[in-house]
């Protein structure tokens, strides 16, 4: 089964600013209809509300379309224009596109939920900003942000003010909203306090997660059904701690149904829900994966891109085995469905619904072409550092000197780059899950030369149109141990790996 996350604003752009209708929103959800999709989560929030809330600003608030995109005196706003003056026009038809949605998920059989974002940080980096959407709590109050990160962008939760009002905002929200569940989103976005202090303040999070679970149950006795809580957390159980979520005591109280292990923002083919199981009592607590739609290879990639560089490749349907290869792993890590994020720009186009279809079991996955990508997890570094990377003028500015200097140390935790010197190897290492279902294997890397020597597993791979290929005997197991041998007098770097797995059934 696929728990498919749409955000807050998306919807907004797919049409003109001013012109959306309720028609524009059935697609959303019918283009999902008989997939492998069972729950449809709906944004309500991002830096403000996306419905009239008591609590926090409405991103409506203070918006005149008769402005146009001059909101504000000398700047342009061209995108929180759409999305606002979409969001105004949806209005004077009497249609929230929140309890719409809704409403149409579950006309269409699937079953509506609700996500709420506890610490949205978009554009913070500049607290007068481009971005008009921004909470003027988080505005006009800076003591309440952490001030130590950068940029000082996060809402402190050890603030007892902030924890109060985000407490009342999802109570708010689940008593405004009747859904199947809610999505305590906690991964958007981190952290919530200073570096290396949320283990020690995670009790304050577990008392929120016990004032919304108690509030849910008050719901089911008077809607007279089920409640799902949800929690969005860090990938592991110790990087979760590390940022104040007791992942595993919120399951044992059974103050969460359901976990989702997430990475910051870089897909991330490695996540284990088993380890989270086992370390819960209930050996079967649902915890089901997150897989992000943006990849990226090492941090700084492509070195000559602009800033905030995710994605290298362009969205087509050649991403999508990278997809189903995320999905096969989390299932043979122990996943209970998978959790799809930022995929809703794939959502309408019938060249992507092979996702949809396809990730919803291993049996859908099973023989269909698959592949695994290197990447890296982007938790693994400190925020400090993490921001400054993607605010910096250009993808590799900040990153460049900063990897470097952990090369220098030793202590450069990612598999790539490399620099491959003549006459030495290099290994890199692949979680595949089973590959028995392929027809072959084939190994590629970014600007290696065909004269390089590559052996999967210890067996000698071939070169042939464009990449190195093996048996899927090579992979007995579930792992890909990968080494390549400079014979030539020339030094060249590795910068990409992937290992595809061509299915017995051709796309």
């Amino acid at each position: 089964m696929i728990f498919f996350d749409e955000d807050c604003n998306a919807r907004f752009h797919g049409v003109e600013a001013g012109t959306m209708t309720g028609d524009d929103l059935d697609g959303l959800v019918d283009h999902l209809k008989d997939t492998g999709v069972k729950y449809f989560i709906v944004g309500v929030n991002g830096l403000g509300a996306c419905f009239p809330s008591r609590i926090m600003q409405p991103v409506l608030e203070g918006f005149d379309m008769k402005k146009g995109l001059f909101q504000e005196e000398g700047k342009i706003e061209a995108w929180p224009y759409r999305f606002r003056a979409n969001m105004t026009v949806l209005q004077e038809q009497g249609i929230d596109s929140n309890q719409y949605l809704l409403d149409r998920a579950r006309e269409k059989g699937l079953a509506p939920m609700v996500t709420i974002r506890m610490n949205d940080q978009h554009g913070n980096e500049n607290a007068k900003g481009p971005w008009p959407l921004r909470w003027k709590l988080w505005t006009d109050r800076p003591d309440l942000r952490i001030s130590r990160m950068y940029p000082p962008g996060a809402f402190d939760y050890a603030k007892e003010e902030v924890r109060r009002t985000f407490l009342a905002f999802v109570l708010e929200t689940m008593e405004f909203y009747d859904a199947d569940g809610y999505v305590i989103d906690w991964m958007r976005h981190l952290p919530y306090f200073d570096d290396g202090t949320g283990e020690t303040h995670a009790p304050l999070l577990t008392e929120m997660m016990t004032k919304i679970r108690e509030g849910a149950r008050k719901l089911e006795d008077r809607r007279r059904h089920s409640i799902q809580i949800i929690a969005r957390i860090p990938s592991d159980i110790q990087r979760a701690l590390y940022y104040g979520m007791d992942g595993v005591e919120w399951a044992n109280r059974k103050l969460v149904d359901r976990l989702v292990p997430s990475p910051k923002y870089i897909r991330d083919y490695t996540i284990d829900a088993a380890s989270w199981r086992n370390a819960i009592h209930d050996k079967n607590f649902p915890v089901t994966i997150c897989i992000e739609h943006a990849y990226q290879p090492y941090p700084g990639y492509p070195r000559n891109a602009a800033q905030g560089v995710w994605t290298f490749d362009p969205p087509t349907v050649k991403r999508i085995p990278f997809v189903r290869g995320a999905a096969w792993n989390a299932f043979h890590r122990g996943s209970d469905g998978i959790y799809l994020f930022n995929f809703m720009w794939m959502r309408n186009n019938p060249e992507f619904r092979a996702i949809f279809e396809d990730c919803r079991s291993v049996d859908a996955l099973r023989g269909k072409e698959r592949a695994y990508e290197i990447t890296y997890n982007d938790l693994d570094m400190s925020d400090d550092d993490f921001f400054s990377g993607w605010r910096a003028g250009g993808s590799d500015t900040y990153f460049g000197k900063w990897r470097g200097g952990l090369q220098k140390q030793g202590k450069y935790p990612y598999q790539l780059p490399r620099f491959l010197h003549p006459g030495t190897s290099e290994k890199f290492h692949i979680f595949t899950g089973p590959v028995s279902d392929g027809k072959m294997l084939k190994l590629y890397f970014d600007k290696v030369p065909e004269s390089m020597k590559v052996t999967l597993n210890g067996i000698p791979c071939v070169f042939r149109q464009g990449g190195w290929e093996a048996p899927v005997s090579a992979i007995p197991g579930n792992e890909a141990n990968i080494e390549v041998f400079n014979p030539e007098e020339q030094t060249c770097e590795i910068e990409r790996v992937f290992l595809s797995v061509p299915g017995f059934v051709e796309q």
